[in-house]
């Protein structure tokens, strides 16, 4: 991948198209219709080109919607590449990178995808929350806040987003749960996971004088239907202190045990979710049908061969005369 490949898309917009005009930010503000702050944001690299956004640089800038589709995603696979170093792998390196621990490596592969994760939490957030974030903010910050032990059945990952209207930000978090039956002390782990995600957080900006609210998400595909409640101060034993000084907060819990995800769009996610449940469950077979009607709808993205990826998973995960099958 060359220089010019992992520019932000508002930094090329500014050096190769206004510049050169020498159409200025409020000129352009005006001729387009997008507002200044937010074509300021376009050029510093603080926000992502959507496709309405790339509907309208196309038509006033003569180029096609989908050049500024690809520059975005070109560019979020370099980002992704290096914040998920030794996860995202060359092509050529996939059947390395998915030896070892291969379901931890589909999911992270999958959710870095930031238009699938983009709809993946629309479809998912209560829409309370969705309505009032601004999509083109979303921003993957990283992963692997969970302790060591919890490694082989426990994957995560963390995103920003900023509100609307200048209304601060938060972070997502997704904790996707390997494990075959629940697990009630994971409300316990999120807190210590929180407490790093802050602590990172503060490192980065040594100014922040407030803690950024964190929404968690439990992920879980086991085998019996998870039967405890999100709520973390149900942890506490009988007490007669009172509960305005104990800390309770709940997790979104995603139970996906016994049933099938829709994802409206995330067909990346549908593919990984089905291919992995097909492992826990010993269900390859049964799901043969519908992972083939998702592999039909499979895009070819550039930068990664997510086909080559999800076989090379099978291969990974299933028994020998099973995958032949497949």
């Amino acid at each position: 991948m060359n220089n010019a490949n992992t520019l932000h898309p508002g930094q090329i917009l500014n050096d190769q198209f206004l510049i050169p005009k020498r159409i200025s930010i409020d000129t352009f503000a005006t001729q387009t219709g997008i507002t200044e702050n937010h074509i300021k944001d376009l050029i510093s690299g603080k926000r992502s080109i959507s496709k309405t956004t790339a509907k309208i640089l196309a038509k006033n800038l003569d180029t096609h919607p989908q050049y500024w589709m690809d520059l975005q995603r070109e560019y979020d696979f370099h980002i992704t590449r290096k914040l998920l170093k030794g996860i995202i792998p060359d092509d050529d390196a996939i059947e390395n990178v998915m030896i070892n621990n291969p379901h931890d490596k589909l999911i992270k592969i999958v959710f870095s995808d930031r238009q699938e994760a983009v709809t993946f939490f629309q479809n998912k957030l209560p829409q309370e929350i969705v309505k009032n974030i601004d999509w083109d903010t979303l921003e993957l910050e990283g992963s692997n806040y969970i302790d060591e032990e919890m490694q082989e059945s426990e994957s995560d990952l963390v995103y920003s987003v900023d509100f609307k209207n200048g209304r601060g930000k938060c972070f997502l978090y997704l904790l996707f749960e390997h494990q075959s039956t629940p697990d009630k002390w994971v409300r316990y782990r999120i807190v210590k996971y929180k407490t790093r995600i802050w602590d990172q957080s503060f490192q980065k900006n040594k100014d922040q004088d407030q803690l950024i609210p964190i929404l968690s998400m439990v992920f879980y595909m086991g085998e019996s239907n998870w039967n405890f409640s999100p709520e973390f101060s149900d942890l506490f034993c009988e007490t007669p202190v009172p509960q305005k000084y104990l800390p309770s907060f709940e997790h979104i819990l995603l139970d996906y045990s016994n049933k099938s995800l829709e994802f409206k769009g995330a067909i990346k996610i549908k593919i990984a979710h089905l291919l992995i449940q097909a492992h826990f469950k010993g269900c390859l077979k049964e799901l043969f049908q519908p992972l083939m009607d998702a592999f039909s709808l499979l895009s070819q993205d550039q930068g990664l061969n997510y086909s080559k990826i999800f076989f090379i998973y099978v291969a990974t995960t299933q028994k020998y005369e099973t995958f032949k099958e497949f």
